[in-house]
């Protein structure tokens, strides 16, 4: 075969940066589509009680040399 009848191919490197290129462009889009998110805590969430040393807690505490 010639390379005149050859089908055109992508270099490897070309194709490399253009994926590259590609995936740049996408990463950058994200933090424009997403929103900021907040934490709403009101008074009571923060003065409810969150750990417990129960039981369980206890013999997890025990067994594993806390």
């Amino acid at each position: 075969m010639s390379e005149d009848n050859r089908k055109p191919r992508i270099e490897r490197r070309a194709f490399l940066r253009n994926v590259g290129i590609g995936a740049a462009g996408a990463a950058a889009a994200v933090p424009l589509a997403a929103l900021p998110a907040e934490a709403k805590e009101t008074a009571e969430t923060r003065s409810k009680q969150r750990y417990q040393e129960t039981d369980h807690v206890k013999t997890y505490y025990r067994v594993n040399g806390y």
